[in-house]
């Protein structure tokens, strides 16, 4: 009781020596204490327990920061990679959207017509003609 109470009360190392170069344990058996004797050794297993959970337990956590930390560089990375090709293709990709809203009003009615009895080319190009007249028959053209 006493050896416990000076071990966990009062941090006293088990693993120091006397004058004769004897640690605790060593004492304990040649006194032949057996309670003792396996008290400091489940205390130094226990040690030995936490000590190694603990050092696994940090493994993982600097593994999980590394993760972390290599995830958040390759979103950075990806931000500013797409960040750089936008500003060197936006003027590419305002044309194509210029191009695509014109696509959008010249072939719009077409698109949206019933494209079912079209079998050829030469009937969607009656169609186009047709909306094209269509368009410049319209009262709203004349005003």
């Amino acid at each position: 009781d006493l050896l416990e109470w000076l071990v966990t009360s009062k941090a006293m190392s088990l693993d120091s020596k006397d004058g004769r170069g004897r640690t605790a344990l060593d004492v304990a058996r040649a006194s032949k204490a057996p309670g003792t004797s396996r008290w400091i050794e489940e205390f130094h297993a226990r040690n030995l327990i936490v000590k190694v959970v603990q050092r696994h337990y940090q493994q993982i956590i600097a593994t999980q920061r590394l993760k972390r930390r290599t995830n958040a560089q390759i979103s950075i990375a990806r931000i500013y990679r797409g960040y750089s090709k936008r500003r060197l293709y936006s003027g590419v990709l305002m044309r194509r959207v210029e191009d695509s809203q014109r696509y959008a009003v010249t072939w719009g009615k077409l698109i949206s017509s019933n494209l079912t009895h079209i079998t050829c080319w030469s009937d969607l190009r009656e169609q186009v003609n047709d909306m094209n007249n269509a368009q410049l028959l319209d009262d709203s053209f004349f005003v």
